[in-house]
């Protein structure tokens, strides 16, 4: 005759593979975590669920047709630093609560499916998860003790506290504003008409070009560093002129420009003296200051 566990209550168990079904009026996922002396798990390999369904000495069957969700035990399998292994069920529904449920824990011998004891916890109210029961070591033999302990914070609430890493999800991150301005929509004045691209600056206004000078009949030159004027105007021998006297010519190989201004192209120009210093010569020319 089957035995059935109240609350704290521990029974010893006969068969070396055994499952832990949990079924209730609703949908349950029914997890295991293998725990050691200090009742936390070695890494989060421990968890064993319908994600990860296989651990050391420890596989989650996945419901199918009548048969539901569980755990199930191979103690000669399971490692030495194992103490015990806590089975626990959550709610499928997140916005469901236990609340009018009455969870059912049968624990079965895994070979032969016979029933070896079972549990009902007390009636629940705001949990959304549960710890059913614990299947764990005492010396040399194994045994099953009814628990019983609800969470009101799901399956990660259990997880946390037996030392799985469980990551929350964190706000939604918010993109960096662009630092252009949108464009412009349709039907605006701005979409309508394209601003033309910004024009370059305006060039400086180059400098005025001295008036054409005459190169046909350069002011004859006496010696070097005289100033000739003609017509109100200023000359004077460009920096490189080179003057020589040939008989009665000189003969000047420069350009000529305005006073103050750059000198215009080189040229050859022949200069004959006047008859007299005072007398311009034919071309209208005559030394300034005499």
């Amino acid at each position: 005759m089957t035995t059935a566990l109240t609350q704290g209550a521990n029974a010893p168990l006969s068969a070396v593979r055994v499952s832990v079904e949990v079924t209730a009026p609703q949908r349950l996922d029914v997890s295991g975590l293998l725990l050691t002396a200090a009742g936390k798990v070695r890494s989060d390999a421990d968890l064993v669920f319908f994600n990860a369904p296989r651990g050391p000495g420890v596989t989650h069957r996945p419901a199918s047709g009548s048969a539901p969700d569980a755990i199930t035990v191979d103690t000669w399998a399971v490692p030495a630093d194992v103490a015990k292994i806590v089975v626990a069920a959550s709610l499928d529904d997140p916005a469901a609560t236990f609340a009018g449920t009455e969870p059912t824990a049968t624990i079965r011998d895994a070979d032969t499916g016979r029933v070896l004891t079972t549990f009902t916890p007390p009636r629940l109210t705001r949990e959304t998860a549960l710890v059913v029961v614990e299947i764990y070591r005492r010396g040399a033999e194994w045994k099953v003790r009814a628990v019983g302990q609800g969470y009101a914070n799901g399956l990660a609430g259990i997880a946390t506290d037996f030392g799985v890493s469980v990551d929350e999800p964190g706000p939604a991150e918010i993109p960096p504003m662009p630092d252009y301005a949108p464009p412009a929509p349709a039907g605006s004045p701005t979409a309508q008409a394209p601003q033309a691209p910004l024009a370059p600056p305006a060039a400086p206004p180059r400098p005025a070009t001295p008036p054409n000078v005459p190169r046909t009949s350069p002011p004859p030159l006496p010696r070097p560093g005289s100033t000739w004027t003609r017509a109100g105007s200023t000359w004077s021998r460009a920096a490189r002129s080179r003057w020589s006297r040939t008989g009665a010519r000189c003969s000047v190989r420069s350009g000529w420009g305005s006073a103050g201004s750059r000198p215009a192209t080189a040229a050859t120009s022949t200069w004959t003296p006047p008859a007299s210093s005072s007398t311009p010569s034919a071309s209208g020319w005559r030394p300034s200051g005499s």
